[in-house]
């Protein structure tokens, strides 16, 4: 059995962001790539421009204006629920089968 690290907390990052063309989720802020300059989803590629209002440095600026910010209630309660559903797949049951798992972590 794995022990629990209480460092991990410190390293915890959660998605902040997501993206508004295929809603794929960034980690933190996305800043322009040192080659190219330019700012672009790793999902689906679209690339955010830089505009007067958010420049180079603006895209989370304008993910938190356009309503693409990720916004967590209780981040731990969350992630307690979803162990408890993990848990409950690896013992289905006629009243828990997998599709009720796979329905509830959806």
């Amino acid at each position: 059995m794995t022990s629990f690290d209480i460092g991990s907390l410190l390293r915890f990052k959660p998605p902040q962001y997501l993206c508004e063309k295929c809603y794929g989720l960034y980690p933190l802020i996305l800043f322009p790539d040192k080659k190219t300059e330019k700012i672009i989803c790793p999902i689906c590629k679209v690339e955010y421009m830089p505009t007067d209002e958010y420049g180079k440095y603006g895209c989370g600026r304008y993910l938190d204006d356009t309503n693409m910010k990720v916004n967590y209630k209780d981040l731990f309660g969350h992630a307690k629920e979803l162990a408890l559903i993990s848990a409950r797949a690896k013992r289905p049951s006629i009243d828990y089968p997998l599709l009720r798992v796979l329905y509830e972590a959806l």
